[in-house]
Protein backbone atom coordinates (compact mmCIF):
# COMPACT_ATOMS: atom_id res chain seq x y z
CA UNK A 1 0.00 0.00 0.00
CA UNK A 2 1.63 3.66 -1.01
CA UNK A 3 1.46 6.31 1.49
CA UNK A 4 1.49 9.66 0.28
CA UNK A 5 2.13 12.04 3.57
CA UNK A 6 2.11 15.96 2.19
CA UNK A 7 4.51 18.40 3.68
CA UNK A 8 1.99 20.26 6.47
CA UNK A 9 3.80 23.29 8.25
CA UNK A 10 2.61 22.47 11.43
CA UNK A 11 4.67 19.02 11.09
CA UNK A 12 7.80 20.68 9.79
CA UNK A 13 11.02 21.55 11.74
CA UNK A 14 11.57 25.40 11.81
CA UNK A 15 13.95 24.89 9.26
CA UNK A 16 11.78 23.33 6.64
CA UNK A 17 9.30 25.50 7.81
CA UNK A 18 11.44 28.04 6.01
CA UNK A 19 11.49 26.95 3.23
CA UNK A 20 7.31 26.79 2.70
CA UNK A 21 7.45 30.69 3.41
CA UNK A 22 10.09 31.86 1.96
CA UNK A 23 9.34 29.93 -1.36
CA UNK A 24 7.84 32.42 -3.77
CA UNK A 25 10.21 35.06 -2.84
CA UNK A 26 13.42 34.02 -3.48
CA UNK A 27 13.02 30.20 -5.15
CA UNK A 28 12.00 31.52 -8.81
CA UNK A 29 14.76 34.09 -8.89
CA UNK A 30 17.21 32.21 -7.90
CA UNK A 31 16.18 29.36 -10.35
CA UNK A 32 16.42 31.38 -13.25
CA UNK A 33 19.58 32.89 -12.31
CA UNK A 34 21.34 29.45 -11.48
CA UNK A 35 19.99 28.10 -15.06
CA UNK A 36 21.06 31.05 -16.98
CA UNK A 37 24.45 31.04 -15.35
CA UNK A 38 25.00 27.43 -15.34
CA UNK A 39 23.99 27.02 -19.13
CA UNK A 40 25.91 30.14 -20.00
CA UNK A 41 29.37 28.79 -18.25
CA UNK A 42 28.63 25.32 -19.49
CA UNK A 43 28.17 26.41 -23.35
CA UNK A 44 30.91 28.28 -23.32
CA UNK A 45 33.72 26.23 -21.96
CA UNK A 46 32.14 23.58 -24.62
CA UNK A 47 32.58 26.20 -26.84
CA UNK A 48 36.02 26.65 -25.95
CA UNK A 49 37.09 22.99 -26.12
CA UNK A 50 35.40 22.67 -29.74
CA UNK A 51 37.57 25.52 -30.86
CA UNK A 52 40.57 24.18 -29.44
CA UNK A 53 39.74 20.35 -31.07
CA UNK A 54 38.89 22.39 -34.50
CA UNK A 55 41.99 23.63 -34.59
CA UNK A 56 44.08 20.44 -33.31
CA UNK A 57 42.00 18.56 -36.59
CA UNK A 58 42.88 20.80 -39.01
CA UNK A 59 46.39 20.50 -37.91
CA UNK A 60 46.57 16.59 -38.12
CA UNK A 61 47.44 15.45 -41.42
CA UNK A 62 47.23 11.96 -40.04
CA UNK A 63 44.07 11.44 -38.78
CA UNK A 64 45.34 9.94 -35.55
CA UNK A 65 43.44 12.12 -33.44
CA UNK A 66 39.53 12.09 -34.48
CA UNK A 67 39.08 9.26 -32.17
CA UNK A 68 40.13 10.59 -29.11
CA UNK A 69 38.55 14.05 -30.41
CA UNK A 70 34.81 12.83 -30.45
CA UNK A 71 35.79 11.35 -26.84
CA UNK A 72 37.02 14.61 -25.52
CA UNK A 73 33.14 16.21 -26.56
CA UNK A 74 31.39 13.45 -25.15
CA UNK A 75 33.41 14.11 -21.52
CA UNK A 76 32.83 17.83 -22.54
CA UNK A 77 29.47 17.46 -22.90
CA UNK A 78 29.56 15.58 -19.85
CA UNK A 79 31.10 18.32 -17.91
CA UNK A 80 29.13 20.70 -18.99
CA UNK A 81 25.75 18.30 -17.45
CA UNK A 82 27.51 18.31 -14.49
CA UNK A 83 28.33 22.22 -14.17
CA UNK A 84 24.30 22.55 -14.76
CA UNK A 85 23.14 20.16 -13.10
CA UNK A 86 25.28 21.82 -10.11
CA UNK A 87 24.18 25.00 -9.78
CA UNK A 88 20.92 24.18 -10.19
CA UNK A 89 21.03 21.62 -7.01
CA UNK A 90 22.29 24.65 -5.22
CA UNK A 91 18.98 25.87 -5.64
CA UNK A 92 16.81 22.36 -4.89
CA UNK A 93 19.19 21.82 -1.93
CA UNK A 94 16.99 24.26 -0.07
CA UNK A 95 13.68 23.29 -1.59
CA UNK A 96 14.57 19.42 -0.77
CA UNK A 97 16.59 19.05 2.50
CA UNK A 98 16.93 15.42 1.72
CA UNK A 99 17.82 15.87 -1.78
CA UNK A 100 21.96 15.56 -2.07
CA UNK A 101 24.18 16.76 -5.09
CA UNK A 102 24.89 13.11 -6.32
CA UNK A 103 22.20 11.78 -7.78
CA UNK A 104 20.83 15.08 -9.46
CA UNK A 105 24.68 16.16 -10.91
CA UNK A 106 24.82 12.23 -11.97
CA UNK A 107 21.67 12.12 -13.87
CA UNK A 108 22.10 15.44 -15.81
CA UNK A 109 25.33 14.10 -16.88
CA UNK A 110 24.04 10.85 -18.04
CA UNK A 111 21.29 13.46 -19.79
CA UNK A 112 24.31 15.41 -21.29
CA UNK A 113 26.35 12.62 -22.52
CA UNK A 114 23.46 11.55 -23.84
CA UNK A 115 22.01 14.72 -25.72
CA UNK A 116 25.25 14.86 -27.24
CA UNK A 117 24.83 11.97 -29.09
CA UNK A 118 21.47 12.88 -30.15
CA UNK A 119 22.22 16.57 -31.21
CA UNK A 120 24.20 15.22 -34.14
CA UNK A 121 21.17 14.04 -36.05
CA UNK A 122 20.52 16.86 -37.43
CA UNK A 123 23.93 17.18 -38.84
CA UNK A 124 24.33 14.11 -40.27
CA UNK A 125 20.67 14.87 -42.16
CA UNK A 126 22.37 17.95 -43.38
CA UNK A 127 25.60 16.32 -44.79
CA UNK A 128 22.80 13.12 -46.01
CA UNK A 129 21.47 16.50 -47.97
CA UNK A 130 24.44 18.06 -49.36
CA UNK A 131 25.25 14.55 -50.35
CA UNK A 132 22.06 13.97 -52.03
CA UNK A 133 22.33 16.86 -54.18
CA UNK A 134 25.32 16.19 -55.59
CA UNK A 135 23.74 13.03 -57.48
CA UNK A 136 20.81 15.04 -58.37
CA UNK A 137 18.25 14.85 -55.92
CA UNK A 138 16.79 17.60 -54.16
CA UNK A 139 18.17 19.78 -51.34
CA UNK A 140 15.90 20.13 -48.54
CA UNK A 141 15.23 23.46 -47.45
CA UNK A 142 15.55 25.10 -44.20
CA UNK A 143 12.56 24.80 -43.31
CA UNK A 144 13.26 20.89 -43.16
CA UNK A 145 15.95 21.17 -41.26
CA UNK A 146 14.18 23.70 -38.96
CA UNK A 147 11.88 20.77 -38.13
CA UNK A 148 14.56 18.41 -37.69
CA UNK A 149 15.98 21.06 -35.35
CA UNK A 150 12.94 21.17 -33.44
CA UNK A 151 12.08 16.99 -33.20
CA UNK A 152 15.58 16.57 -32.13
CA UNK A 153 14.97 19.60 -29.53
CA UNK A 154 12.19 17.26 -28.34
CA UNK A 155 14.20 14.46 -28.02
CA UNK A 156 16.85 15.36 -26.23
CA UNK A 157 14.67 17.60 -23.49
CA UNK A 158 12.90 14.35 -22.99
CA UNK A 159 15.86 12.81 -22.38
CA UNK A 160 17.11 15.54 -19.88
CA UNK A 161 13.23 15.47 -18.18
CA UNK A 162 13.62 11.26 -17.94
CA UNK A 163 16.45 11.93 -16.09
CA UNK A 164 15.92 14.50 -13.72
CA UNK A 165 12.76 13.17 -13.08
CA UNK A 166 14.20 9.85 -11.68
CA UNK A 167 15.81 12.00 -9.00
CA UNK A 168 12.73 14.28 -8.22
CA UNK A 169 9.89 11.46 -8.07
CA UNK A 170 11.81 10.34 -4.70
CA UNK A 171 11.17 14.42 -3.12
CA UNK A 172 7.60 15.16 -4.82
CA UNK A 173 4.61 13.99 -5.79
CA UNK A 174 3.33 13.83 -9.44
CA UNK A 175 6.86 14.81 -10.69
CA UNK A 176 6.11 13.79 -14.37
CA UNK A 177 5.52 17.81 -15.28
CA UNK A 178 9.17 18.25 -14.89
CA UNK A 179 9.20 15.64 -18.12
CA UNK A 180 7.14 18.37 -20.03
CA UNK A 181 8.49 21.56 -18.84
CA UNK A 182 11.91 20.03 -19.97
CA UNK A 183 11.04 18.86 -23.37
CA UNK A 184 9.46 22.34 -24.03
CA UNK A 185 12.79 24.14 -22.80
CA UNK A 186 14.82 22.12 -25.66
CA UNK A 187 12.38 22.34 -27.99
CA UNK A 188 12.41 26.33 -27.86
CA UNK A 189 16.35 26.73 -27.41
CA UNK A 190 17.69 23.62 -29.58
CA UNK A 191 18.30 25.64 -32.90
CA UNK A 192 19.62 28.18 -30.97
CA UNK A 193 22.25 25.90 -29.89
CA UNK A 194 22.29 23.78 -32.90
CA UNK A 195 23.42 27.21 -35.21
CA UNK A 196 25.90 28.07 -32.90
CA UNK A 197 27.83 24.53 -32.52
CA UNK A 198 27.75 23.67 -36.16
CA UNK A 199 27.51 26.81 -38.37
CA UNK A 200 30.73 28.66 -37.78
CA UNK A 201 33.39 26.76 -40.08
CA UNK A 202 37.02 27.03 -39.62
CA UNK A 203 36.87 30.42 -41.31
CA UNK A 204 34.62 32.25 -38.32
CA UNK A 205 36.79 33.51 -35.54
CA UNK A 206 37.15 31.51 -32.34
CA UNK A 207 35.83 34.88 -30.58
CA UNK A 208 32.33 34.37 -32.64
CA UNK A 209 32.17 31.00 -31.73
CA UNK A 210 32.16 31.30 -28.03
CA UNK A 211 29.97 34.33 -28.10
CA UNK A 212 27.39 32.39 -30.01
CA UNK A 213 27.52 29.72 -27.79
CA UNK A 214 27.38 31.76 -24.64
CA UNK A 215 24.35 33.51 -26.48
CA UNK A 216 22.35 30.21 -26.73
CA UNK A 217 23.13 29.11 -23.12
CA UNK A 218 21.87 31.82 -22.01
CA UNK A 219 18.75 31.32 -24.17
CA UNK A 220 18.37 27.71 -22.77
CA UNK A 221 19.12 29.15 -19.28
CA UNK A 222 15.85 31.15 -19.61
CA UNK A 223 13.91 28.90 -20.96
CA UNK A 224 14.94 25.65 -18.54
CA UNK A 225 14.76 29.18 -15.97
CA UNK A 226 11.11 29.82 -16.94
CA UNK A 227 9.38 26.82 -17.73
CA UNK A 228 10.79 24.35 -15.14
CA UNK A 229 10.29 27.22 -12.39
CA UNK A 230 6.82 27.19 -13.18
CA UNK A 231 7.07 23.20 -12.36
CA UNK A 232 9.23 23.64 -9.72
CA UNK A 233 6.29 25.63 -7.60
CA UNK A 234 4.41 22.98 -7.65
CA UNK A 235 6.45 20.42 -6.95
CA UNK A 236 7.39 21.86 -3.54
CA UNK A 237 3.84 22.07 -2.85
CA UNK A 238 3.90 18.31 -3.01
CA UNK A 239 7.35 17.50 -1.18
CA UNK A 240 7.47 13.57 0.02
CA UNK A 241 7.77 13.92 3.34
CA UNK A 242 7.08 11.94 6.68
CA UNK A 243 6.01 13.11 9.72
CA UNK A 244 6.61 9.93 11.77
CA UNK A 245 10.08 9.00 11.59
CA UNK A 246 10.97 5.38 12.22
CA UNK A 247 11.48 2.51 10.55
CA UNK A 248 8.06 1.71 9.30
CA UNK A 249 8.15 5.00 7.09
CA UNK A 250 7.05 4.33 3.36
CA UNK A 251 7.31 6.94 1.35
CA UNK A 252 6.83 6.89 -2.65
CA UNK A 253 6.23 9.31 -5.84
CA UNK A 254 4.05 8.34 -8.57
Amino acid sequence: MRVHSLERPSALQPRQLDYVRTYRGWARPAWMWSCIVGCGVATTISALVLVVVSVALAQDRSRIYEVPAVELVAMTAALEGGLIGYFQWRVLRRLFPTMTSGPWVGATMIAAASGCVLSWLPTSFVLTAAIAARIGDLTPGPGVVIRVCLVTGALVGLVWGVSQYAVLRLHAHRASSWIVASTMSWIISFICLYFAAFWPDRTVSPLIHVGLAAFAGLILGSALGLLQGRALAGLHSRLLVSTHPGPDRKRSAL
